[in-house]
């Protein structure tokens, strides 16, 4: 438990309050799946604006 606690605090802001949402439901599925879809909207934003950032400085 104090692993979980840990990777929690070193989260962002928005992620963290997420994260402590789903953990009140105690539904480990339902949080999982939160964070596997939280991590892809993320790295999707990232792709995103690499593509943009690159035609911009390059």
């Amino acid at each position: 438990m104090a692993n979980k606690q840990k990777a929690l605090v070193q989260a962002p802001p928005n992620t963290l309050n997420l994260n402590l949402n789903m953990l009140k439901f105690e539904n480990k599925e339902t949080f999982f799946i939160s964070l596997s879809g939280l991590s892809l909207v993320l790295m999707g934003l990232l792709m995103a604006f690499q593509s943009v950032a690159e035609a911009i400085i390059f």
